[in-house]
């Protein structure tokens, strides 16, 4: 592996799989991506939280804060599990933390793009539980992913 991108939300799971990332990474000398994923809803509700606290403060605050803030989350978080790491392996691997906006059905695509974008030959992944019926009319984000990466996939569910 010469780049690997983990998809991390601060949930248990995420963090067991970014433990496990961490520990391939530093058997195959490879840098982490950790990559914290923002929705075009979230990110419009924040851009009006923003403008009302602008017109509030009469202050300066600017729409990429908060990618700055998502990807500030996702660095904590790789700091807190790298901290929990009894053994050297956490020592051993540079992450990389990135925030990115998705559009409604096309997370996948984000976390493709993403990929693609930073070099990476594995992705890692935590994926739902979902019943048959519940993949087809939903999708399934993990599905698309292992379908669509032309590397290599890991992918965990909670």
């Amino acid at each position: 592996m010469k780049n690997g991108l983990v998809v991390l939300e601060d949930t248990e799971g995420h963090r067991d799989l970014l433990r496990e990332a961490v520990d391939y990474a530093a058997g195959t000398d490879a840098e982490l991506y950790v990559l914290s994923l923002v929705s075009t809803d979230e990110f419009d509700e924040a851009i009006e939280t923003l403008d009302a606290i602008r017109s509030v403060e009469d202050s300066s605050y600017r729409s990429d804060a908060i990618l700055t803030a998502a990807r500030n989350d996702a660095e904590e978080i790789a700091n807190d599990v790298l901290a929990d790491l009894e053994d050297e392996a956490g020592d051993e691997v540079t992450i990389s933390a990135i925030a990115a906006v998705f559009e409604e059905g096309a997370r996948a695509d984000t976390i493709l793009e993403v990929a693609a974008d930073t070099d990476c030959d594995h992705v890692f992944i935590v994926g739902q539980n979902r019943s048959p019926t519940g993949k087809v009319i939903f999708g399934n984000v993990a599905q698309q992913v292992i379908l669509n990466f032309e590397g290599y996939v890991t992918m965990t569910t909670e």
